[in-house]
């Protein structure tokens, strides 16, 4: 499973904007993960989650030479933690880091579209526990 990270060039840490994916993002890392267990969604939650984990700084900058065998390849120089408004794409499904969460970045709109793309991303996001 290909995994890659790309984070906003300009961050806000809000989802109340348009995402623009892939205008105005960078790679920032990407790696290779052994194929997961289980149905397609909780394939996609926990690769997520290992992305998310693996571009954070948590216990020290996870682009550190000592963090590299955590199979990450580093594409710039310095980056920071993956957050709010940053985009993975595993296997080439795109997904946007939510306050809580993720959603699937449709393919970036035009600005006409704006409002309609705003509507959506008030929509509640559905869990097994219920809407958030």
């Amino acid at each position: 499973m290909i995994i890659e990270v790309y984070h906003a060039d300009v961050p806000t840490f809000r989802t109340d904007e348009p995402c623009t994916f892939p205008k105005g993002f960078t790679l920032v890392a990407s790696m290779e993960i052994d194929t997961l267990h289980g149905t397609v969604s909780e394939q996609s939650a926990t690769a997520l989650h290992i992305a998310f984990e693996r571009t954070n700084h948590i216990d020290t900058a996870w682009h550190k030479p000592e963090f590299q065998g955590r199979q990450v390849k580093v594409h710039v120089e310095l980056p920071r933690s993956t957050s709010v408004g940053d985009v993975v794409v595993i296997d080439g499904l795109a997904s946007l880091c939510m306050p809580v969460g993720w959603i699937n970045v449709p393919k970036a709109r035009p600005a006409a579209e704006t409002a309609a793309w705003l509507e959506w991303l008030s929509r509640p996001i559905p869990t097994p526990n219920g809407d958030l």
